[in-house]
């Protein structure tokens, strides 16, 4: 399901909260961020680094008759903790192994100074999710 542009509008309208967050589809948390950053005059880096993690997570491959091969299926949650905060999550049985957990995970971390993330940490990596949270001042 795709997030309407009245959600949208609430979601950005929503920035003079201090803290919140909402569970998006990366498609949809791109074009929140994106609304976001034209409404409120943002600078660009976290649509710029949503597009980057949607690069870097690889989507479904089920076979070539199935609907869902090549969807997107990490989730990212979009919001504030007193300042701009961006959650994603990816679950490990979408990977074709658990190297790409690995993979997913240290290309990551790289992002982060190319983002200027003020805080970054692996919220969970047990196996068969990875939980990671970036954080700007």
């Amino acid at each position: 399901m795709t997030i309407s542009s009245k959600e949208i509008k609430l979601l950005v309208a929503m920035d003079n909260f201090a803290t919140w967050g909402v569970e998006l589809s990366a498609f949809d948390a791109l074009q929140v961020a994106v609304a976001a950053e034209r409404a409120v005059g943002y600078s660009p880096r976290v649509s710029q680094l949503i597009r980057r993690i949607n690069a870097l997570v690889p989507p479904m491959q089920y076979g070539p008759d199935n609907p869902n091969t090549g969807k997107m299926h990490h989730t990212f949650t979009y919001g504030r903790e007193n300042s701009r905060v961006l959650y994603v999550q990816v679950v490990s049985a979408y990977l074709s192994s658990l190297m790409e957990m690995v993979h997913i995970e240290a290309g990551l971390r790289a992002l982060v100074q190319e983002f200027a993330v003020d805080e970054f940490s692996v919220e969970r990596n047990d196996g068969s999710s990875l939980k990671c949270r970036f954080w700007w001042d």
